[in-house]
């Protein structure tokens, strides 16, 4: 009878380590096949990787304003996750898909982003070049009847065609003028060069009286030549700095535009065709003047 038993015990443990041992042979096929499945898929990743063909291609990054060469800007391929930077010359270069469109994204702190698109892994002809523009989304947008704010008073504005032959100014030198005139030109601008031509007349007439301050925002090229031909002495600010003045006044890039500051404060942006000398005389006593804005729809609260 205990034999018996204990035969029965024997068989049933017997069983048992057969069945775990089916067990561990099931598993071991599963990851086995698991394996196999993972190794399939890296290979034809590997495959997919080296059929990929790669091109070089290059560009250069400029500031728009200064049309002068950005170093260290970022340059990413958001889709494929490559990135590289501008060199000294503002110049990079990229490898990117053979058989791929898309776009570069362009970015350096103080600048707004720039595209450049490319075509099976090249930039177009042509299109090599993204120009930055300063950003000024953090400048204070002054309207009609603001005060001056100190840090445009202290802006350091690069110019040219100054009597003295400085290369340099800050606002604050000309705070005590009682009228301060800000106009903004480009020498393709035919209404422009004639507001100047005005204003070169009324500033030699009141000089103790008024200050002008021209402000280009043409394509960045040196202006002076220009200037000294049609005989304008006022100086002109030039660069990046001039889009900066022009956003604290201006919503977009304005040609044409014309800021009036009155003992600190701006005053109005009337049309050239509103100004004479008696005009300006009244606001150097203090006189209430009404101007009509020229472009509400580029101020910064529609002229109001």
């Amino acid at each position: 009878m205990q034999t018996l038993k204990q035969t029965e015990v024997n068989h049933t443990k017997f069983t048992t380590k057969i069945h775990e041992g089916k067990a561990s042979l099931l598993i071991v096929l599963v990851l086995f096949q698991m394996f196999g499945l993972c190794f399939a898929q890296s290979k034809n990743t590997k495959i997919n990787i080296l059929k990929t063909k790669y091109r070089t291609t290059e560009g250069w990054i400029k500031s728009n304003s200064g049309r002068f060469p950005l170093e260290a800007v970022k340059v990413t391929d958001p889709v494929n996750k490559i990135i590289t930077y501008t060199d000294k010359a503002g110049h990079f270069t990229l490898n990117l898909p053979s058989d791929q469109d898309g776009n570069l994204v362009a970015e350096l702190v103080g600048y707004a982003p720039g595209i450049i698109k490319y075509e099976q892994g090249q930039l177009i002809p042509g299109r090599t070049i993204a120009w930055l523009n300063r950003n000024t989304k953090g400048i204070p947008k002054l309207v009609i009847g603001d005060s001056i704010p100190e840090e445009l008073w202290r802006m350091i504005l690069p110019i040219e065609n100054d009597k003295n032959g400085r290369t340099k100014i800050i606002l604050e030198e000309y705070r005590k003028s009682p009228v301060l005139v800000l106009d903004f030109w480009s020498k393709s601008c035919g209404p422009c060069i004639n507001a100047l031509d005005k204003w070169q007349i009324l500033g030699r007439s009141l000089e103790k009286e008024i200050s002008v301050i021209s402000a280009y925002v043409g394509f960045p090229e040196s202006v002076e030549p220009f200037m000294t031909e049609r005989k304008w002495t006022m100086p002109v600010v030039v660069g990046e700095e001039s889009e900066i003045l022009n956003a604290y006044f201006f919503n977009q890039k304005q040609l044409g535009g014309m800021v009036i500051i009155v003992n600190g404060r701006f005053h109005s942006s009337p049309s050239i065709h509103d100004i004479d000398k008696g005009t300006l005389q009244k606001l150097v006593r203090g006189n209430i003047v009404h101007f009509t804005t020229e472009f509400p729809e580029f101020m910064h609260n529609g002229g109001w």
